[in-house]
């Protein structure tokens, strides 16, 4: 049973090459992506249900309208609770490999009224990193409340009463696919201030998956160079929307390569470091297509770490631009109108179509240096354009009912997969096409700004943080409990999108 086989992970490769990229490699010889993610999930579901996994404080009628997702809940064996505060629920959990010596804390984007209880989290695990893989905005939905100050300096500082915190924005180093922001966070009962890092990976497409492993890796590599991903300090705090999928996509990267360097990657089964995972929180990696570009991300890490060239990348990451503290302004010009999402890339699972092959060549200089003629470069000036222009259209935008409409869940992907099959030679060159076309997204920055919702609201996430490829469905944000159990309809609109919040 080649499925079973591939499952186990771990053992030595009678061919050429690693045994995970012999695992990756017969796996996708017979577009078996959906079929392993399936049996993942399965195993899973079945480990949490003999175990009793339960999510009964996210259960509570006070706790309800904290979740973003109506079924993404933190497991209670696992959840962080806080000390401080009108509430010591938040929708977080603290995930542990023992074995790589990680820990993280994975939880949802902050909602407009979480945003105390989130940096109360930041401040009691002593956690120096915050992980960002999402936009604020992404194709026209609120994926996530802005936490921090809009603007450096003090004057522009977060107050957060309710948990006696102030946040200070001190200051942006951008780079092509991400930025690093620097906050001061200071306990305002003691007097105490730590200084905060936000790793903000921008360029992670709304509906698919990074445009090359490599890119993922500077990231990483990034953020292990800063030490706050170290035993000596608290364990970095990690969120999407959800807090399960493109998150999930990190740890599982991190960990396997951390496992590999210490103890062989002989040794390591992808497959079973995520059902080890997911212990801790539900739902971590959620598509084929995670799974797919995370062996990919693994397999390219190795072989970089073995020929030294993963500590290569430190050189190339020569240009950026830094804000100062104290500057009262930001270093974007407000007039730039905000670029357009990323087209969207073809699922894996419709048709179950062959997947291209991992980009070993990719010149990383190409990929991340920021351009001096000012074209691709400059993803976080560009986002920071994005989250202003529109957090300023939305104090005036005035939402309508019979002007929101509902988007259609997300089908079952599996099952179309089994549908489509006899198309899979043709889905494999579009899937090609689009996937080249994704590189020429950029240059459609000029665009007028599409209207904003509120926060929706239905009923499931549809086993999918935002990150569903090649689907109209996105994950729809809960904002307040509904008052019965039903799960249908829609919630009470608890703020408007973009108002101000210090609780």
């Amino acid at each position: 049973n080649t499925t079973n086989n591939s499952s186990s992970g771990g053992g030595s490769s009678s061919s050429g090459g690693s045994s995970i990229e012999v695992e990756y490699n017969e796996i996708e010889s017979r577009h078996g992506w959906p079929m392993v993610f399936q049996e993942i999930r399965e195993k899973s579901d079945m480990e949490a249900r003999s175990k009793d996994f339960s999510t009964n404080e996210s259960k509570k009628l006070d706790n309800r309208r904290l979740n973003r997702y109506r079924d993404v809940l933190p497991y209670d064996h696992s959840r962080v609770a806080l000390k401080r505060g009108d509430t010591d629920y938040i929708n977080a959990n603290l995930v542990k490999m023992e074995r790589a010596g990680r820990k993280y804390i994975l939880c949802q984007g902050p909602l407009p009224h979480t945003v105390g209880h989130f940096w109360m989290m930041v401040w009691e695990h002593d956690s120096r990193a915050i992980l960002m893989l999402n936009k604020l905005i992404e194709k026209t939905a609120v994926k996530c409340h802005q936490y921090w100050p809009e603007r450096i300096g003090e004057k522009h500082q977060l107050k957060l009463d309710a948990v006696q915190l102030s946040v200070v924005y001190l200051k942006c180093v951008e780079y092509k696919n991400f930025c690093k922001r620097t906050f001061r966070l200071t306990d305002t009962e003691s007097g105490k201030s730590r200084e905060v890092i936000q790793f903000h990976y921008m360029t992670w497409p709304d509906f698919g998956i990074p445009s090359s492993p490599v890119a993922f890796l500077q990231f990483l590599k990034e953020v292990r160079d800063s030490g706050t991903l170290d035993r000596d300090v608290g364990p970095p705090i990690i969120h999407c929307s959800a807090g399960i999928g493109r998150s999930g996509t990190f740890c599982l990267v991190d960990c396997c390569l951390v496992l590999i360097d210490k103890e062989g990657e002989d040794h390591v089964s992808v497959q079973k470091v995520l059902l080890d995972l997911r212990q801790y929180r539900m739902g971590l990696i959620q598509t084929p297509d995670q799974l797919y570009f995370s062996y990919q991300a693994i397999i390219e890490g190795m072989k970089r770490m073995n020929n030294s060239s993963f500590e290569d990348f430190e050189e190339l990451t020569i240009l950026s631009s830094v804000s100062q503290p104290g500057s009262d302004h930001e270093t974007e010009n407000e007039d730039t109108p905000p670029p357009l999402p990323p087209p969207r890339s073809h699922s894996l699972t419709i048709g179950a179509k062959p997947l291209p092959v991992i980009p070993m060549s990719e010149s990383v200089h190409e990929e991340f240096l920021l351009s001096n003629s000012g074209g691709v470069g400059g993803g976080s000036e560009r986002d920071k354009v994005n989250n202003r222009v529109n957090l300023e259209k939305s104090k005036q935008y005035e939402i309508s009912d019979e002007n929101h409409h509902h988007r259609p869940h997300h089908n079952n992907h599996l099952q179309r997969a089994e549908d489509s099959k006899n198309n899979g030679n043709s889905n494999h060159h579009h899937h090609q096409r689009s996937q080249h076309h994704h590189h020429h997204h950029h240059h459609n920055s000029n665009r007028p700004l599409p209207p904003l919702p509120k926060e929706s609201s239905l009923d499931k996430v549809n086993e999918a943080d935002d990150d569903v490829v090649g689907e109209d469905s996105d994950s729809h944000d809960i904002g307040s409990s509904s008052s019965s159990d039903s799960g249908s309809g829609e919630d009470e609109l608890i703020e408007e999108i973009g108002s101000s919040d210090e609780d």
